[in-house]
């Protein structure tokens, strides 16, 4: 991502400085995901983009305030993320706020001290106040408590909750640990740490199954943490629910993870049906700005619209409802065309999409197709082809058919069904291009339901989503980057151009336990369909732009009824990528979607087969240092490694060297490595 240069001039100085208080001294900061690429240390004077450095003796990112190029009266300072609007910063009182104006706006807030020559400031969000910032001299003494859950999915689903006056009242959630898979923590500043300390489920309003000194199962009793912190002399502590992965041989602490993980990612199966527009008439080229035009028709192509070659009119374009009928065949898995749509020249065109057909497709299924999903710092399950590996972050998992291609191990149909096409990155969403949202062309549904947002990736506070996720997509909407205009203007020019295997389709066959709150959200392009319990639960039909929609589990029934805590349901997706030059998916949900042995095999469903990286003894993985994965493994039987992108494609492969093996110069983002059996994600900086 390319970042908007901008020449800062202040009008302004807040307070008498000494003119020779030029902002010197080493920034330690510890980022929120986002931070840790690059970002602007701004004075009042002047901003620099600042490249900040990994120090793994302190776990924060440091930079060198001398590099930023101070005026000679600056004495203090404040970090943003870039220099457009919308744009989130860092002050003393403010901890990654956001605001919809230029940098102007913080002027006279730039009031992080700068340190001086020889002298460090410390800077993150307050342990104990969220949405504040802490500044210290030194390295803050914070006490950290990491838990390492059973190995239920009850307990996994959703971050356990603590509270320190043994009260489910008091409750808050733990965090999920990015750099420990399955661990979860919380930390306290200022020394207070709570003397009756207790672990439970959200869901287990009763404390029944909560964890308290005597371990899970056990009658409750709150642990005196404080106590247990002096007893240690440590300021981070491992707590160990599962007595057979403790270092100790009993649910207890200890001062070492104990290279122990739990269940961070699950792996969701797909099957890929690759075609061309070369192939089959519904699949076609964007012609922008000709709506509508179809830029690659070929006259030669199996169902083929009528028109008149490149002038052919390709309907449906922008999200399009009720190209499918409500209901799911149970037993066929596969989705009916509605016929009074006419969005498909026939049935057998829309069937010959999610089905083997000689000269229109090949099928691409098992193995490592499909993608891996792990949760957030914010708890969530989520994949999100934007964090992809591949320059363009595009959802493009079929490329590695290229190199097939080049080793005529994929020829005739399936060569002609891999070629590549012109492809523009992702484009993130944003405030479009006004503060108004009537001049933003955002339909009046969307308005009553979430009122004049001016910024559609910040969160909405009821549902801790971004307000894009919950937009209620109007029918003909998204057709292109203007109606609605819920994009970030700015990163249109930003996105990487290259070439992409983009015209395919996917279904995927999976299933999943309801619990009350649960909650799906997807967004992608071209069409995409979710069925819930057989019944249409996400329609997104229709050639547009990465469009979202939202389902709330707890008002949907299914076609059963309505879905009842603790029943196992079908999930059953289906998307087409029919339309060039964007590519995305993004999904985002608190189930989890168990994975079938075979997708599309009927017989299976009532069977799931949960892929998740689970605990794995003597092997660990670290992001060492920048863009560098350290993989150390104790299995003398461990032979090679992969590491992949969260698309589950192989990116690099080798051998175990030794107890530890370095992967170098990878690009920045998420990634998994499969040792062996077990596998684990890691984020890369």
């Amino acid at each position: 991502m390319k970042f908007l240069k901008i020449l800062l001039s202040a009008v302004a100085i807040a307070g008498v400085q000494n003119a020779l208080a030029k902002c010197e001294g080493t920034l330690y900061l510890m980022p929120q995901e986002g931070w840790t690429g690059r970002f602007y240390v701004m004075t009042d004077s002047t901003s620099t983009e600042a490249s900040p450095r990994y120090d793994a003796e302190t776990r924060y990112f440091k930079v060198d305030l001398a590099q930023a190029k101070s005026g000679e009266m600056d004495s203090t300072f404040a970090l943003v993320n870039h220099l457009y609007a919308p744009m989130k910063y860092i002050v003393q009182a403010e901890w990654n706020n956001a605001v919809n104006e230029d940098f102007r706006y913080l002027k006279g807030k730039t009031d992080i001290k700068c340190p001086g020559a020889g002298n460090s400031v410390f800077v993150l969000e307050d342990p104990e106040q969220p949405g504040k910032t802490l500044v210290a001299s030194e390295k803050p003494k914070i006490k950290y408590l990491y838990f390492l859950p059973p190995d239920k999915e009850e307990w996994w689903v959703t971050p356990p909750m603590w509270s320190g006056d043994g009260k489910y009242a008091s409750g808050k959630p733990l965090k999920p640990a990015e750099d420990r898979c399955g661990w979860f923590y919380t930390s306290w500043v200022y020394r207070n740490v709570p003397s009756n300390f207790i672990i439970f489920k959200k869901s287990d309003e009763s404390l029944k199954e909560a964890i308290g000194m005597n371990g899970l199962g056990a009658a409750l009793e709150p642990i005196a943490l404080d106590m247990v912190f002096e007893v240690y002399e440590k300021d981070t502590l491992f707590f160990f629910a599962d007595p057979d992965v403790s270092p100790t041989g009993s649910g207890s602490f200890a001062t070492s993870d104990n290279d122990a993980s739990g269940n961070c990612s699950y792996f969701l199966q797909m099957t890929f049906y690759d075609t061309d527009a070369s192939l089959h008439g519904a699949f076609t080229c964007d012609d922008y700005p000709n709506m509508g035009a179809n830029a690659c028709y070929s006259a030669n192509a199996k169902y083929n619209y009528p028109g008149e070659g490149a002038k052919n009119t390709v309907p449906c374009i922008g999200v399009t409802p009720g190209i499918v009928a409500d209901l799911l065949d149970p037993q066929t898995k596969k989705p009916t065309y509605n016929a009074a749509s006419g969005c498909f020249v026939s049935a057998e065109a829309f069937n010959a999409m999610f089905k083997a057909t000689p000269d229109v497709n090949v099928v691409h299924e098992l193995g490592s197709r499909g993608v891996y999903f792990y949760m957030n710092q914010n708890g969530l399950w989520q994949y999100d082809s934007y964090w992809s590996t591949n320059p363009s972050q595009a959802f493009t998992p079929l490329n590695d058919l290229a190199d097939s291609v080049k080793n005529d191990k994929c020829t005739g149909t399936c060569a002609t069904a891999a070629t590549l096409r012109e492809e523009y990155g992702a484009v993130r969403y944003g405030m479009g291009g006004s503060n108004d949202a009537a001049k933003n062309f955002i339909s009046d549904k969307a308005q009553q339901a979430l009122g004049d947002v001016y910024d559609w990736s910040l969160t909405e506070p009821k549902t801790g989503l971004p307000y894009i996720d919950l937009y209620p997509v109007t029918a003909g909407e998204f057709a292109d980057g203007d109606k609605p205009n819920v994009y970030d203007v700015l990163s249109w020019d930003d996105r990487v151009k290259s070439e992409g295997n983009q015209h395919f389709c996917l279904e995927t066959h999976s299933m999943f336990t309801y619990r009350p709150g649960a909650f799906l959200a997807v967004r992608g392009d071209d069409d995409i369909w979710v069925y819930i319990d057989n019944k249409l639960a996400i329609d997104l039909g229709g050639l547009h732009m990465p469009a979202p929609a939202y389902v709330n589990l707890d008002e949907f029934a299914g076609a059963s009824g309505e879905l009842v805590a603790g029943e196992v349901y079908d999930f059953d997706m289906f998307l087409c990528d029919r339309r060039t030059t964007m590519s995305n998916l993004h999904i985002l949900t608190n189930l989890i979607l168990a994975g079938l042995d075979k997708p599309g095999n009927t017989d299976a469903v009532s069977k799931p087969a949960v892929r998740v990286a689970g605990n794995v003894s003597g092997f660990t993985v670290r992001n060492s240092f920048r863009s560098t994965l350290s993989i150390v493994t104790s299995d003398a039987s461990a032979k090679t490694y992969a590491v992949m992108d969260l698309q589950g494609r192989i990116v690099r492969r080798g051998a175990i060297a030794g107890t530890e093996t370095l992967v170098q110069n990878l690009r920045a983002g998420s990634y998994i490595v499969k040792v062996g059996l077990g596998h684990r994600r890691v984020n890369v900086r």
